[in-house]
Formats: structure tokens, C-alpha cells, sequence
């Protein structure tokens, strides 16, 4: 069974399956999928998504004018990792509440997947040095962010399962910044920033 979701204009029907992007052009849609992961030195602030100090988001699919913080399109030396045949691009910058932000930016929209393994996303933040390694991941959301249209909208999912999993952490395939001193490695980081984390579409 192929599993998806779905956003698109009008109330929910069961016709339809898929996302139109022609559909949401003509209804002005401003909206996102992406994932959030919050994290902070603290284990109980990183549980709240408003105290956190930081936050990984990992975008899925964007449609109208909505971006990532730190959103630049004139850089040419930005981090990359691909997974599963898609290219995520790396912004960094902070929202209305202060937090860092990394943005794990996809090379196209995602709207149907079996699964998806962040781990490598979140390896390569810590290795690089951009995420400290005493560090707790905390909070972790997922949804659509809407932010316009000219009428109702409808984001389907059947149902979302997370696993996180205990591992080692893996280098993750990226090409970037090659500056940055070598990370220390700590039981911490181990357990947590190593996670895998799988969301699985139903």
C-alpha cells in the first residue's frame, strides 16, 4: 500500500489522494510540510518548543513563497546531504523567538514516502560543529504550516508513526564547509543526536 498525504484545496474527500500543485496555485496557497526537532542543553527545556535553543527542521515540501530561516539563494557553498536519492540543503538563521534554526531544505517536493530516517541529518549537524555535543533532542513535531489561501485547504494523513531507535551515530554523505574543528565525542550525543529516527507514513 502506498503511503502519503495529501494537501488540497476544499474539505476533505476521499477521492482524492494526492497533492495537486496546479490545484494549490489557483488557490493562492502559502504553506509547508516539514518536521521539527527541538533541542537544548537542558533536558526539560529541549521537551518544550518554545524554550528550546534549538531547532532542526527537515522540510518535505513547500508551495507558495514560504522559506526556511536563513533562506539564501545566492550562496553557492552550502552544506548538502542526500538520502534516498534527494538532496537537502542546509540554512541556518533564527526565527521570531530567537531560536538557531537549521533547515534541511529538499531539491524537490516530497509528498509520498514508506519512511524516513533523519538520522543522518541530524549526524552531520553534530559532527560538523554546528550543534553542540552535550545536547538533548527533545520535542519533535510534524505537520503543515499554512499560512494563505483563498479558500479552505485539507492536509490528509491516514496516520504517522515515529520510532526512535538508539544507534551509532553514521557520517552522513555531505559536502560543505570543511572548516570547522573536529568534533568531541560523548556518551550523550551517542544516545541521542545518534538516534534514528524513522517516520512512517500509513
Amino acid at each position: 500500500m502506498e503511503r502519503q498525504y495529501a494537501l488540497y484545496s476544499g474539505n476533505k474527500v476521499s477521492t482524492v489522494g494526492s497533492t495537486s500543485v496546479n490545484d494549490l496555485k489557483d488557490t493562492d496557497v502559502v504553506a509547508a510540510v516539514y518536521l521539527n526537532i527541538f533541542l537544548d542543553g537542558d533536558r526539560d527545556a529541549a521537551q518544550n518548543a518554545t524554550t528550546a535553543t534549538h531547532a532542526v527542521m527537515v522540510w518535505q515540501a513547500s508551495y507558495g513563497n514560504i522559506r526556511p530561516p536563513g533562506w539564501d539563494t545566492t550562496s553557492t557553498s552550502k552544506p548538502t546531504v542526500t538520502m534516498a536519492g534527494i538532496q537537502y540543503t542546509l540554512y541556518a538563521g533564527q526565527n521570531a523567538i530567537n531560536q538557531t534554526v537549521y533547515s534541511w531544505w529538499p531539491n524537490q517536493n516530497i509528498s509520498s514516502l514508506t519512511a524516513l530516517d533523519v538520522s543522518p541529518l541530524l549526524n552531520y549537524l553534530w559532527r560538523k560543529v554546528y550543534i553542540p555535543s552535550d545536547i538533548y533532542v527533545g520535542a519533535v513535531q510534524w505537520g503543515n504550516d499554512a499560512r494563505h489561501s483563498n479558500k479552505n485547504v485539507t492536509f490528509d494523513v491516514s496516520t504517522i508513526g515515529i520510532n526512535i531507535i538508539k544507534g551509532t551515530p553514521v557520517q552522513a554523505i555531505g559536502a560543505g564547509e570543511k572548516s570547522r574543528k573536529a568534533p568531541t565525542f560523548s556518551g550523550l550525543v551517542l544516545a541521542m543526536i545518534g538516534a534514528v529516527i524513522i517516520f512512517d507514513f500509513q
